[in-house]
């Protein structure tokens, strides 16, 4: 899947809730932007693809990861029992998700290496029209 990061920004205020809800919002200036943009979705307003974009990456900062990350990759259910793999990744205003699944599980691990890759790849197409 990719799209606008306009568009993925829709989902900011359910998801800004569950981080809520996490206690994982540590940082004040991090809270304010992200209410301010949950507000504006409420609202009906779009929020610019390139603002989305530093949003998802302060998002991704307040779940553990470096400031500046632009993709995240996350096993589900669990890295012990992996059925899928997924990656999103916001850059260049375009948000992109890739997801790989399998009833049965998934046998490869490190999960994150195949799941960049075909992420990387679906970006590029994206950005190419």
């Amino acid at each position: 899947m990719e799209g606008s990061a306009a568009a993925w920004a829709k989902s900011l205020p359910a998801t800004l809730e569950q981080l809520e809800r996490s206690g994982l919002i540590k940082d004040a200036e991090n809270k304010r932007k992200f209410a301010i943009a949950a507000d504006l979705v409420r609202q009906g307003k779009d929020i610019p693809p390139a603002e989305a974009c530093t949003l998802f990456s302060a998002m991704l900062e307040v779940r553990g990861q470096e400031p500046g990350s632009l993709e995240t990759v996350s096993v589900i259910p669990s890295s012990e029992e992996p059925i899928a793999v997924s990656g999103q990744s916001c850059r260049d205003g375009r948000f992109t998700s890739v997801t790989i699944a399998r009833e049965a599980g998934l046998e490869a691990d490190p999960f994150a290496d195949p799941i960049l890759t075909a992420l990387d790849a679906a970006h590029a197409r994206a950005i190419e029209g």
